[in-house]
């Protein structure tokens, strides 16, 4: 996200799931438990992935599918692959290269919708609105850095 380059707390993400971290376990347990092949749940509640090739493709194929269209496209470049399993099954063999390339993709999707966002943003609130704003939130992106 544009935003969270210039101009936003760098430790926003986790001041909010810090603050609420029971809840979330609350909220997925259930669902950690549905991919006990995946996820290791230790007795304390605490949980680690599982990092095997099976489990990488099995989160693959999980991914909402604008996410798996872009990983399709980005893997698949040359068209050799007609399936998408067939590619996801292939790529899962990387994990380095499955996790940069999620994490690219991500990173484009957002970035698709957030650069208009924060354009629109500037329009509507006017030249002197604007620069006001982003000069707090500068200020507050420096005060989270020296943090």
């Amino acid at each position: 996200d544009l935003r969270m380059v210039v101009g936003e707390d760098k430790n926003k993400v986790s001041n909010i799931v810090d603050a609420q971290t029971s809840l979330f376990e609350e909220l997925y347990f259930n669902r950690l438990q549905l991919l006990s092949d995946f996820v290791e749940i230790q007795d304390d509640g605490t949980f680690s992935q599982v990092y095997s090739e099976q489990a990488r493709y099995k989160h693959l194929l999980n991914l909402p599918k604008n996410l798996q269209q872009h990983l399709f496209e980005l893997w698949n470049k040359e068209g050799k692959e007609k399936d998408l399993e067939e590619v996801f099954l292939q790529e899962a063999q990387d994990p380095c290269r499955t996790a940069f390339s999620i994490n690219k993709c991500i990173s484009n999707i957002v970035q698709k919708s957030s650069s208009p966002q924060a354009i629109k943003g500037i329009v509507t609130a006017g030249p002197l609105k604007a620069t006001k704003y982003s000069a707090a939130k500068l200020k507050k992106m420096i005060k989270s850095l020296r943090k």
